[in-house]
């Protein structure tokens, strides 16, 4: 259910499309025309990035985002009361956000765009990639 949004974070840090994509069915069940799935998608980069997301509509959902870089962890967990931390050396230190919702933060910056006059398609064009890339994980779950 949050593919999308999973695929477009990872997209939109690394700046570049993942030159190979690895998806797998872990589960899979029918309840006459519902269909619920366990995906792991895995999407590996020219940079040597390397980004593992599991989706599912079986389980209680759950909004969280790691990164691993030199710094050590970076944690965004939407439902935690931090919801942003640095996790290095065993330790945890928050990280301020703003509170304001991220989808207020991107309306009111697309249409601060659109009043000034900017160009404002790069996000048409992380939205077009993100449909490919998920074009491609929906083709090889296809065929496995």
């Amino acid at each position: 259910d949050w593919g999308p949004h999973d695929v477009a974070m990872c997209l939109n840090l690394l700046r570049e499309s993942p030159r190979e994509i690895r998806a797998t069915r872990e589960e899979r069940m029918t309840q006459g025309s519902a269909v619920a799935e366990t995906l792991r998608l895995e999407l590996v980069f020219s940079s040597g990035a390397r980004a593992r997301i599991r989706v599912s509509n079986m389980m209680e959902k759950t909004r969280r985002f790691s990164v691993r870089c030199a710094a050590g962890v970076l944690v965004y967990d939407d439902i935690a009361r931090n919801k942003l931390v640095l996790q290095r050396d065993g330790e945890e230190r928050p990280i301020n956000v703003s509170p304001e919702p991220p989808l207020s933060r991107v309306v009111k910056a697309f249409v601060a765009g659109i009043e000034a006059g900017n160009d404002a398609t790069a996000s048409l064009d992380l939205a077009v990639d993100v449909v490919a890339v998920l074009g491609r994980c929906a083709r090889v779950l296809a065929t496995a």
